[in-house]
């Protein structure tokens, strides 16, 4: 007995040390929210990332507080998610690296795991876009080839399967926004893929590995399609599994909020560690198709290519980056410089005037060039609204006491008042524009 003792003793002063660690930890708070985005509705979101977000943390993290804490999963779209974020109303957020760039810059949201995803066995830190079109479309073999031609997304605030697209067209001189005759947005990759099988679209833009993955559940096959640009790219020393038309960009990360990184530090820390122990066997990364989390990668390339397309923004005003918003697709339109956003009403009626094979279907959103190339201030006359004076030019010729209607609009938009000079000359009446804003 007297040999077992310093034994006893040593398990029960080890467990006395593990178990007053654990219960030294303390939270400002018992009940901490993960906002996810639910880019294929809740219910999926819920299935997919419940077991990860609130079974495996309250299994992991909570008995290492005291009191416990409670982990709940909560589904957001982009706009709920921006919503969320900035009025603090959850503790960490779960999304893409194009929305979490916008986080990171407006909201001071810290990334701290990266997801390693898992397609066809193989973990990924990485991923990219495809432009793809049907293999036996004889027209369409560059980036070049779209101008004027249907293509589809999935929205305009998608990354895999809009943006990267997006910044692609704009590396090779084109604009989403001005060359293809049509944009449609079809809020589904899978749709994108069939459109484009049955000949509905010319292009479609998915992320990778969305084809392959199709074609392994039978859904498609990989043989009716071509990519275009197609890229050989190499990940950690070896090749990229997928056909790909973009550069790679980081996987999803979860973000913490600032109220997280402050004096409930040792929560977001927990939460780290524990998703980093999660293995791909874990019914947690089984239930989601993914590996594992590590620590953060680099999110600079999502901000270079948002900077370059203008979808985030700096405001002299409040001396804050702020990105577009897409719950409107209007507002979220982006014209390249040059170029400035037709009215409203103008951009709504667009696809309906030329012709049925433009028609937008139902429960999809479509633009048909919604920008214009024209001068920041436009003058026209009412006999021609499609040409623009020149400045330093006549404008309008009319006959002596007749009638003549000139109209003007600032592109800018500019809340100030501006002056314009009309000039009258000889018996001509020539209308010459100078203004001063």
């Amino acid at each position: 007995q007297t040999m077992k003792s310093p034994v006893l003793l040593a398990l029960v002063l080890q467990a006395l040390l593990y178990g007053t660690s654990a219960q030294n930890l303390t939270a400002s708070k018992q009940v901490w929210k993960i906002g996810g985005l639910a880019i294929r509705g809740a219910t999926d979101f819920v299935n997919r990332w419940s077991p990860t977000f609130a079974d495996y943390l309250n299994q992991e993290v909570s008995p290492l507080f005291n009191p416990p804490l409670t982990f709940e999963s909560i589904p957001l779209n982009f706009s709920s998610t921006f919503l969320r974020v900035e009025h603090g109303t959850i503790d960490f957020v779960f999304t893409n690296p194009s929305a979490f760039s916008c986080l990171e810059s407006e909201f001071d949201v810290s990334a701290i795991v990266t997801l390693r995803n898992l397609r066809r066995g193989i973990e990924l830190t990485k991923f990219g876009g495809i432009v793809f079109t049907r293999e036996n479309n004889t027209e369409i073999n560059t980036i070049a080839d779209l101008r004027g031609k249907i293509v589809e997304a999935v929205s305009i605030s998608g990354l895999g399967a809009a943006q990267m697209q997006w910044r692609l067209l704009t590396e090779n001189g084109l604009d989403l926004m001005t060359d293809p005759a049509q944009v449609r947005f079809s809020f589904n990759q899978k749709k994108i893929v069939h459109d484009v099988r049955r000949g509905d679209v010319d292009v479609g833009f998915v992320r990778t590995d969305m084809i392959e993955t199709m074609d392994a559940n039978g859904e498609t096959s990989e043989s009716y399609f071509k990519v275009i640009n197609k890229q050989n790219i190499t990940i950690d020393g070896n090749a990229f599994p997928f056909r790909i038309s973009t550069i790679l960009y980081p996987e999803w990360s979860l973000g913490a909020l600032p109220q997280v990184m402050g004096e409930d530090y040792r929560v977001a820390e927990e939460v780290a560690k524990a998703l980093m122990r999660v293995n791909s066997t874990m019914t947690s990364a089984l239930a989601a198709g993914y590996s594992t989390w590590q620590a953060p990668i680099s999110y600079m390339t999502l901000r270079a290519m948002q900077e370059a397309l203008g979808w985030i923004q700096f405001n002299s005003t409040s001396n804050k980056w702020k990105c577009m918003r897409s719950d409107d697709l209007y507002e979220a339109i982006i014209c390249p410089s040059g170029y400035y956003k037709l009215k409203r009403d103008v951009v709504d009626a667009q696809c309906g005037l030329l012709g049925s094979e433009y028609q937008c279907p139902s429960g999809y959103k479509c633009l048909c060039r919604p920008c214009r190339k024209a001068d920041e201030v436009e003058v026209v006359h009412e006999g021609n609204r499609s040409f623009s004076c020149q400045k330093m030019g006549i404008c309008a010729s009319s006959e002596q006491l007749a009638k003549t209607n000139l109209f003007i609009t600032d592109n800018l938009e500019r809340n100030q008042n501006l002056t314009y000079k009309l000039h009258v000359v000889c018996r001509i009446f020539a209308f010459v524009l100078y203004f001063d804003s």
